[in-house]
């Protein structure tokens, strides 16, 4: 705290003091908010993440990753497999901001739809979005041609070769 000239107390805002300021050091920025929410609701895969936070790139959605995991906001499972599958799943602490992010959410649809509120909806379980695989089409079965005939067939012209 600093005293002023009128001896009243102000608060310092550095980051010791301030909590506003500490919560930014882990959540701050545009992407973490988003990543913390959609891993929370089981999209927890890079593939899918990249593919469900519009507007990240690749390498950004390394980097914010890599970050909250730092943070010990989320860890990373790698599973021995091929190919390799790495899934990223919330801590307690991380799991702790969740309030925080769903109030983000619930402010900004208020904002969006002029006043009206967001429905909540409890997700028990998470759920899993997998890429959209390629369906594959069945040829049909061949059937045996139809053995042709050494007389042609009368179409009522006449051949030119005999």
């Amino acid at each position: 705290m600093a005293i002023t000239k009128n001896n009243s107390k102000r608060v310092s805002l550095n980051s010791d003091a301030c909590s506003i300021t500490y919560c930014m050091q882990f959540i701050g920025g545009k992407w973490k908010p988003i990543l913390i929410d959609r891993i929370s609701k089981g999209l927890n895969r890079f593939g899918i993440l990249i593919n469900n936070v519009e507007g990240i790139n690749r390498q950004m959605l390394s980097k914010q990753l890599k970050e909250l995991e730092r943070d010990e906001l989320l860890v990373r499972k790698v599973y021995s497999e091929i190919p390799p599958r790495v899934e990223y799943e919330l801590t307690a602490k991380g799991q702790s901001l969740l309030p925080l992010v769903q109030a983000m959410n619930r402010w900004g649809y208020k904002q969006q739809h002029g006043g009206l509120e967001l429905e909540e909806t409890v997700i028990e379980e998470p759920v899993v979005v997998e890429p959209i695989k390629k369906a594959t089409v069945k040829a049909k079965p061949r059937t045996k041609a139809k053995p042709k005939s050494s007389a042609p067939a009368d179409t009522g012209q006449q051949s030119l070769f005999g």
